[in-house]
């Protein structure tokens, strides 16, 4: 688990493995984040915690992408936390967005959705950043309870590329990205 960092970049080329996904627990007092990190050879990636939108717009190029990332509130404003990793395909970071508008921007666009992230401000909002790299055999479900991912999954015979869970007043409640073959 890794504490509190001064820094909004944690350079990890000293360490043998490189990190592939950031969580992060936020309450009054202080933020826990947990960093996993995987061994082996991969594209460089890197770690970038306490970002604003604008932040994390910046990192996007069209040779760095989002490998993973989370939000929360510090003192009203909203923060993220970024794995960026090299990728052949920049990433979108589309903000704000309610399941309609993205339905239609995934159909729009024919992107692939990467990751998909939930949050409670006006009414549910998602973040979901997305990539050139159409998958023909893809879903999404967001506000979901555990029985309903694993029937998802089995009637799409699919595999989860994304899988994120919120606790609220319905209990553990889950959003899930799955494709039908291995992406």
């Amino acid at each position: 688990m890794l504490r509190q960092w001064r820094h909004s970049y944690w350079d990890l080329r000293g360490n043998s493995a490189r990190p592939v996904d950031v969580t992060i627990d936020v309450d009054d007092s202080q933020r826990r984040f947990s960093l996993l990190l995987k061994k082996g050879s991969g594209p460089a990636s890197s770690l970038h915690i306490d970002l604003d939108e604008v932040g994390v717009r910046s990192l996007l190029d069209s040779r760095h992408g989002l490998a993973d990332f989370a939000t929360y509130v510090v003192a009203g404003a909203r923060r993220y936390d970024v794995v960026l990793e090299e990728q052949p395909e920049p990433s979108q970071f589309p903000t704000h967005v309610t399941a309609q508008e993205l339905d239609a921007g995934l159909a729009e666009q024919d992107v692939t959705l990467l990751r998909l992230r939930s949050y409670i401000e006006d009414g549910q909002r998602l973040l979901p950043p997305s990539r050139k790299n159409p998958v023909s055999a893809r879903w999404w479900y967001a506000d979901i309870d555990a029985d309903t991912v694993a029937r998802q999954l089995d009637r799409h015979n699919a595999y989860p590329i994304d899988l994120d869970a919120t606790r609220g007043e319905q209990g553990v409640r889950f959003m899930v990205v799955m494709y039908r073959g291995k992406l």
